[in-house]
């Protein structure tokens, strides 16, 4: 679980990606059905309730019984996807800035960091692998997307720390604002 939660924030959530693809193609195992992974992974916000409820059946199936709220966690992941929209379209009608956007990003980061890592712990209660042993070390590959990830870090940081200056010409005719500009 110390991995995952290291991944997952180190690369800024874009772990989640592979996480989700990786989770589909264990559906397959599973149920025996062809996923279009890479789609579901990529618009997880709308597959997370259908991978969190087979999750839970599969945990069923297999007579683990631990008590957990795979709807509810959904619906967390969702909520606070949505809620990011809307978060950052009134930090943009406050005129908060960069600031305000990777403030309202963090947050959603940990909010949907906590509905995934409960929906982990029941893949490695299906793996027989309940503290997640077995997948603890960090790879080159692990290592290497950690690079990245401080790579994002550090531009979503320096971008608020120096934001880039407004442009200065435009294309528009003599008259119109300069997109950006202040007024």
């Amino acid at each position: 679980m110390g991995k995952f939660s290291v991944l997952y924030f180190a690369t800024a959530g874009f772990y989640s990606l592979y996480w989700f693809y990786r989770c589909w193609a264990g559906a397959e195992t599973i149920t025996g059905r062809k996923y279009l992974k890479a789609g579901r992974a990529a618009f997880a916000v709308l597959f997370v309730y259908e991978l969190f409820q087979l999750l839970f059946r599969e945990e069923k199936r297999r007579d683990i019984d631990y008590p957990w709220q795979p709807a509810r966690l959904a619906w967390i992941f969702i909520g606070a996807a949505v809620a990011q929209v809307f978060l950052t379209y009134g930090v943009e009608q406050l005129s908060l800035g960069c600031w305000g956007r990777l403030s309202v990003f963090i947050v959603v980061l940990i909010v949907q960091f906590y509905s995934l890592y409960q929906a982990q712990l029941a893949v490695n209660r299906i793996g027989s692998d309940p503290f997640g042993k077995a997948n603890q070390k960090l790879t080159a590959y692990n290592h290497a997307w950690i690079a990245v990830g401080f790579y994002i870090w550090f531009k979503l940081i320096t971008n608020c720390v120096y934001p880039p200056p407004p442009p200065t010409s435009s294309t528009a005719p003599p008259g119109m604002p300069v997109p950006g500009a202040i007024r």
